[in-house]
Parts: C-alpha cells; sequence; structure tokens
C-alpha cells in the first residue's frame, strides 16, 4: 500500500529541504539514519493503492532513491573537505593563539618599558628641575654680583671721572703757574717765592738808590678771596699800597702785578730815602697825604712830597710848630 503520488512528492521535498552545511561527521551519521527510519515508516503505514499507482509509486521510489545516493555521495565527498577545513580552522586558531600570545607577551613588554621609561622620565624631570632651580639660584646670585659690580664700576666712575675733573683743574692751575713763572721771569725785579691756589708772596726789587750800595726791595702777599676780590700786605709801612690797589679791586693777577711794579718803582726812591732818614733823625711819614714830619727837640716841621718825587715832583715845607703850640 502507498500514500497518494502527492504524499510522496510532498516526503520528497521535504528531504530535498535538508540543510546539511557544516554539519560534523558524526552529525551527517544521525541524519542518514533519521532518513533511512522515515523511510522505512512511510512505506510501512500499510496504504493500499491501486496496480498503476504501485508502479507510479515504485518509480518514484528508485528515483527517490538515485537522488538519495547522490545526497550521501555528496555528503561523502563533502566531508572529507569540511574536515580538511575544519583542521585549518583549527590550525590558524592555534596559530593565532600563538600569535595572540606573543602579541601579549610583547605588549607586557612593552608596557614594562612603557613604565621604566616613565619612572625614568620622572628621575630626569626631578633631577631637571633640581637643576634648573640650582641654575635659578646661581643665576640670581650672579645677577646680585653684577648689580654689585656694575653699582661699583658706577661708584669708581664717577670717582675716576671727578678726579679727571681734578686732575683737570690742576693741570690748568699748573699750566697758570707755569704761564705765571714765565710772566714773572720776564719781568725785571720781580720774584715769586710762595704761591698757592689763592695765596702769592712777591719779593719786588729796585734798583740801587742813592746813599746805599743795595738796592731796595719790598715782600708783598696777595690774597684772593671767596668773592674774587684781592686784598694786598707788604712789609714795608711806607708803601702807599692803596694807590697801586685800591679796595675791592678786581682783574687777573699779571694786571696787579704790572700794576704793583710800576707804583713801586715810582715810590722806590721816596721809600728808600724815607728808610734812611728814619734810621738817622725822628720822623713821621703819612703816605696817604704824603705828609713828612720831622721831630725836633723843640720844634717839628711838616714837609709836603710832591707826586712824581723825585723826578717830577718837589718837596716843600709847610709849617714849623713849637713845643708851645706856635705855627710858622
Amino acid at each position: 500500500t502507498c500514500e497518494p503520488a502527492w504524499v510522496v512528492s510532498a516526503y520528497r521535498e521535504h528531504c530535498l529541504a535538508v540543510d546539511v552545511t557544516g554539519l560534523e561527521p558524526a552529525g551527517f551519521q544521525v541524519l542518514l539514519l533519521s532518513l533511512s527510519l522515515e523511510i522505512r515508516a512511510f512505506f510501512s503505514q500499510g496504504f493500499s493503492v491501486a496496480g498503476s499507482e504501485m508502479e507510479e509509486a515504485k518509480k518514484q521510489w528508485k528515483a527517490l532513491k538515485a537522488e538519495y545516493e547522490e545526497k550521501v555521495a555528496a555528503i561523502k565527498e563533502a566531508v572529507p573537505q569540511a574536515l580538511a577545513k575544519l583542521e585549518e580552522a583549527r590550525h590558524r586558531a592555534q596559530l593565532l593563539e600563538e600569535a595572540l600570545g606573543r602579541y601579549q607577551t610583547k605588549k607586557e613588554e612593552m608596557e614594562e618599558k612603557v613604565k621604566k621609561a616613565q619612572e625614568r622620565r620622572l628621575v630626569e624631570q626631578e633631577c631637571l628641575r633640581k637643576l634648573q632651580e640650582q641654575m635659578e639660584g646661581q643665576v640670581a646670585e650672579a645677577q646680585g654680583r653684577l648689580q654689585k659690580h656694575q653699582e661699583e664700576l658706577q661708584r669708581l666712575q664717577g670717582d675716576l671721572e671727578e678726579q679727571e675733573r681734578q686732575a683737570g683743574d690742576w693741570r690748568e692751575k699748573v699750566q697758570m703757574i707755569s704761564d705765571f713763572q714765565r710772566f714773572l721771569e720776564m719781568l725785571q725785579g720781580v720774584k715769586l717765592t710762595r704761591a698757592s691756589e689763592r695765596d702769592l708772596e712777591l719779593q719786588l726789587t729796585s734798583h740801587a738808590q742813592p746813599g746805599t750800595s743795595e738796592p731796595h726791595g719790598v715782600k708783598l702777599s696777595l690774597h684772593k678771596r671767596e668773592d674774587g676780590n684781592i686784598t694786598l700786605q707788604s712789609d714795608c709801612p711806607f708803601f702807599l699800597l692803596s694807590a697801586a690797589l685800591p679796595t675791592g679791586s678786581r682783574g687777573t693777577v699779571k694786571g696787579i702785578l704790572l700794576e704793583l711794579q710800576h707804583s713801586y718803582l715810582q715810590q722806590a726812591w721816596l721809600l728808600a730815602e724815607i728808610e734812611l732818614l728814619q734810621s738817622c733823625f725822628a720822623i713821621d711819614w703819612q703816605p696817604e697825604k704824603r705828609l713828612l714830619h720831622y721831630l725836633k727837640p723843640s720844634t717839628t716841621c711838616t714837609l709836603h712830597v710832591e707826586p712824581g718825587y723825585p723826578t717830577g715832583g718837589g718837596i716843600r715845607l709847610l709849617s714849623i710848630k713849637s713845643q708851645h703850640g706856635a705855627v710858622d
């Protein structure tokens, strides 16, 4: 007995629809056993069919069997390839695991190297920081020393400029003194005995005067005050200084010396005579008034010495005064 043709066709489509891709060898064997049992069960159900249908069923059975055998052959042919691919996949998996292990080892090595490098970097950074602090301290110290040296240099430059200024002043003074000495050498009868910044001591000498073989001379002292005025002193009380240098006079030393020399030469004859008379007689000389008082025991004679004496002026007797007060 058999089912109708549509039953056989449906069962055939069911068998062809089974997917055998990716099955293990044991799975293929289970699948074949299941199909064999299903076929036997299918034909043992005791269906009754007609003779023509029986023939048709046999044909379909043969076709189904041939197709089954073809599938089994295809499956048997595919099993070695699948096994080879599976073995290759396992081999690749092993290679991958080994590569992964090597990668993991290298990764750990690299991480260890990175860790050590980071530690070294931290140590180097710490050393660099300490070195930088040390260098900054040294730079600050050097800058401090440089600042002190610069201040000292500025002070020394100021001192040097001051010394150069003083040296310039001294050079000017030396030059002035040198020029003054040369000027004095040109003058006859003038001798410089002492010189300082504000004081001069001079010796004025004239030619020998009548009654003496020695030349007459006077000592003069010149002092330049802060206000620029020049004061004059002489060791000869008879020398009329006001005539040569009025009070509060200003001017160059050279000009004043020329005036002093000229005035002294004009008075030298008179001064020599008065000093000679004073050593022999009792006289009193008033240079401002140019009066000479001759003191006798009973009378006093007053004489007037005219300007320019002895070459341009004479001497006049002004009065004779007795001790009783009578005046002639």
